[in-house]
């Protein structure tokens, strides 16, 4: 279940459209329900068609690893680019704000308490 301040957020951004549009905004929060198929819950309903997200969001760890492995890097920068990716990669149960249009939804973007 989504926390009040997610609900917040998505609430502002409907209300800054204003009138009708505010209904029809399309903007809702989820929670990811597995990565791989990618899968996610909103409204009690489980979605896994018709899914977009970053790439960057769903990347495996390894493939990280693989793709450092003969750069010219220092080690240092490897070790801030994997913390990055353990923050900003999708786990199941994190919360997402999803974009509705039509039948499709876009992961905008991981969302976690400040």
């Amino acid at each position: 279940m989504a926390e009040r301040w997610a609900s917040n957020i998505i609430e502002a951004i409907r209300d800054s459209s204003g009138g009708s549009a505010a209904q029809d905004s399309g903007i809702m929060t989820a929670t990811i329900q597995s990565i791989n198929p990618l899968s996610i819950k909103t409204h009690d309903t489980v979605i896994s068609k018709n899914l977009y997200v970053n790439p960057c969001y769903i990347l495996e760890s390894e493939r990280i690893a693989q793709l450092f492995q003969s750069a010219p890097a220092p080690p240092e920068l490897f070790d801030f680019l994997k913390q990055y990716h353990d923050m900003a990669v999708l786990h199941i149960g994190d919360t997402v704000v999803v974009k509705q249009s039509g039948v499709s939804f876009y992961i905008l973007s991981k969302v976690v308490r400040a």
